[in-house]
């Protein structure tokens, strides 16, 4: 007879603490059709897997379930769309993070109708600009308008009605937002 002996071994494995997943910043406001790409900040070990949570990354961008990468070109309008990612290690500990995402088409082709407005008294003034972009606010960074001519901030147009007379004036006026701005000259003159 053999005499036999049994032990039991038992083997678990222990992965290290989760760093708690951060990105560079919490908002990001990022330009439309223009290659964008962020890394989180915190490091992430080999064994995690990164997923989208809650929300959807801006049309164009895509994450990295390896390492976090968020990159792409975005393509379409996107406001304060927010987004959780989560790191996740296979014993299920988790940490994360959630980032606002804006996407806006930069201010391009800002025009109005003239650039040079010379008319009589008693006419009227009615220039609304044209301007591609999203999320376009204007305003006139150099000189000054008459008090008888009104300036939208909201659409850039500038009116007024039965005008007087009105030495030229020429004014700069910026179109802009969150990405960049542009600006163009208008001149204005009310003569007999």
């Amino acid at each position: 007879l053999v005499d036999e002996t049994f032990t039991t071994i038992s083997i678990s494995v222990n992965y290290p603490p989760l760093d708690p997943l951060q990105y560079p910043q919490s908002t990001y406001i990022i330009a439309k059709n223009e290659q964008f790409s962020i890394s989180p900040s915190s490091i992430i070990d080999q064994y995690s897997t990164i997923t989208i949570t809650n929300g959807e990354l801006p049309t164009g961008l895509t994450i990295n379930s390896n390492n976090g990468v968020i990159s792409g070109i975005p393509t379409s309008y996107t406001s304060n769309s927010h987004v959780t990612i989560t790191m996740t290690n296979p014993i299920g500990d988790f940490s994360s993070f959630t980032i606002t995402f804006t996407v806006l088409t930069r201010p391009t082709s800002f025009n109005y109708p003239q650039s040079t407005y010379s008319l009589l008294i008693g006419d009227d003034i009615n220039a609304i600009p044209s301007c591609n972009g999203d999320e376009i606010v204007y305003s006139i960074i150099n000189g000054i308008l008459p008090s008888q001519i009104q300036f939208s901030n909201v659409n850039g147009a500038i009116t007024g009605s039965n005008l007087p007379y009105i030495p030229t004036t020429t004014i700069t006026i910026k179109a802009s937002n969150a990405i960049d701005f542009i600006t163009t000259n208008i001149t204005i003159s009310v003569n007999y």
